[in-house]
């Protein structure tokens, strides 16, 4: 349960970076109130440079390439101990199946 409890976390985290984001770049006065920065006048997106959605769109991105790469790995794991299995039951039948046969 804690596992779970984890991964609702981390989705939580994300969802919360996507939605600062998301309201740093809805915000009106981002795009019209201007700061001056060496002699120049800029308004906060043009500061920001797309720089939070990027670590947002980033952050997400990893946690769902994690994500991938695990159930990747369990799908593969399964399947494999699924082959094994079945093949080295079927060697025992067999066998079984000779003994009885001879």
């Amino acid at each position: 349960m804690k596992k779970m409890n984890n991964n609702i976390d981390e989705y939580e985290n994300i969802v919360e970076l996507l939605k600062q984001a998301l309201k740093f770049y809805a915000d009106n006065d981002n795009y019209s109130v201007n700061r001056k920065v060496n002699d120049s006048i800029f308004t906060q997106i043009q500061m920001d440079s797309g720089t939070q959605a990027r670590f947002a769109l980033d952050r997400a991105n990893v946690f769902i390439n994690a994500r991938k790469k695990i159930e990747n790995d369990i799908n593969h794991h399964i399947t494999n101990n699924s082959e094994n299995f079945l093949k080295d039951n079927l060697d025992k039948l067999t066998d079984l199946n000779n003994m009885l046969n001879t």
